[in-house]
């Protein structure tokens, strides 16, 4: 499987437990270590009045009970399914949202994590504040040239095209489309492309 960012459903109130379980977890095992690339607790700024009608600045999550991971998830069955299990028996995790769990002795996984789309994490990663941050560039590791996408945004929304290069620096992509069947290339930020 590629890259890409993942829910994770806990118990609220103990986002920040899970996070340090699976990071002295990642120590541990050097296969978990090499599928969780991130890990966010995703948070805002509050002003809320504090003794004498003071304002002041708290940080709130922005989604209690939920933390964000961006996973390399393995494609052989065994790993992948051992990497679950491990996450899902650590304290205070309920599991990963879309994943189905078989109830038997053994918790078997039917349906593994289902993915965010790059949509849905630039709408997180907005309204957090951090649409700019290394989490969200790093969705620019998603694209590789060869792929073929479609622009959803900009003049040329609905043209479908091939990516040639990656600018994760600029936030950008090299994409090849045809027009007026011509080869014609264009640079377009990356939150403007969807793969296909």
């Amino acid at each position: 499987m590629s890259r890409a960012w993942y829910v994770l459903h806990t118990i609220s109130g103990l986002e920040n437990s899970v996070v340090e379980k699976i990071k002295k977890e990642t120590l541990k095992n050097e296969e978990i270590k090499k599928i969780i690339v991130n890990i966010k607790i995703l948070t805002e700024n509050v002003e809320v009045k504090g003794k004498n009608d003071k304002k002041i600045v708290k940080k709130q999550r922005l989604f209690p009970g939920y933390v964000l991971m961006e996973l390399d998830l393995p494609q052989d069955e065994q790993k992948l399914e051992s990497f679950l299990r491990t996450i899902n028996n650590i304290h205070g995790v309920i599991g990963f949202l879309g994943a189905k769990v078989e109830k038997s002795s053994l918790k078997s996984f039917k349906v593994p994590p289902k993915p965010l789309s790059i949509e849905e994490v630039r709408a997180i990663f907005e309204k957090a504040g951090e649409f700019k941050s290394k989490a969200f560039v790093d969705l620019s590791s998603s694209f590789e040239p060869g792929n073929q996408v479609k622009i959803t945004s900009g003049p040329f929304k609905g043209l479908v095209g091939t990516v040639v290069e990656v600018y994760p620096d600029k936030h950008k992509l090299k994409v090849n489309v045809s027009i007026f069947n011509r080869e014609t290339p264009l640079n377009i930020n990356f939150d403007q492309v969807e793969k296909i």
